[in-house]
């Protein structure tokens, strides 16, 4: 993948057949399918995730940007939206759960509806991302809260309890 993606989309050729995806999802909790699987095992993992966005995240690369529990973009080379409804789907990741969670019920409408691409500065205003940073400063933001939540993880024994 050319480097100024992040993720760029869910291969959906595995869904080319009827029942091809549900073979895929046999065995996960609660009928979920494989991408949705994904998302909520990164949301419960014991550690805190991050993003660190330097590209482009459409489809399911959004999904699972906002399935992690914090988010970091480069600005100018960060861009992030849902493609869908280009495609006459809905967002079958998680999208539309985890994007209302982060931004609102009234900007994931906006996001999933338009299909637009948010760059990093938007995505900061809607809450799709913590922060937006200057590109130089990105790699040092993340690496910093990262020491800072292992120091804490070590001196404490134990992360929050999620929802």
């Amino acid at each position: 993948m050319p480097p100024e993606f992040f993720i760029a989309h869910v291969d959906m050729s595995p869904g080319d057949t009827p029942d091809a995806l549900g073979k895929l999802a046999h065995g996960l909790p609660g009928g979920v399918n494989v991408f949705q699987a994904l998302g909520e095992l990164l949301r419960h993992q014991p550690q805190v995730t991050i993003v660190k966005l330097a590209g482009m995240a459409r489809g399911g690369g959004a999904e699972f940007v906002a399935s992690a529990d914090m988010a970091f973009a480069a600005i100018g080379r960060a861009g992030i939206g849902q493609i869908e409804a280009l495609m006459g789907i809905v967002p079958g990741g998680g999208g539309t759960q985890y994007l209302a969670t982060r931004a609102g019920r009234n900007r994931a409408l906006e996001a999933v509806l338009s299909a637009d691409l948010y760059d990093a500065e938007t995505a900061e205003r809607y809450g799709w991302v913590n922060r937006a940073v200057p590109a130089d400063e990105l790699d040092d933001v993340v690496d910093r809260l990262a020491r800072a939540n292992a120091i804490w993880r070590a001196s404490s024994g134990d992360w929050p309890v999620r929802e």
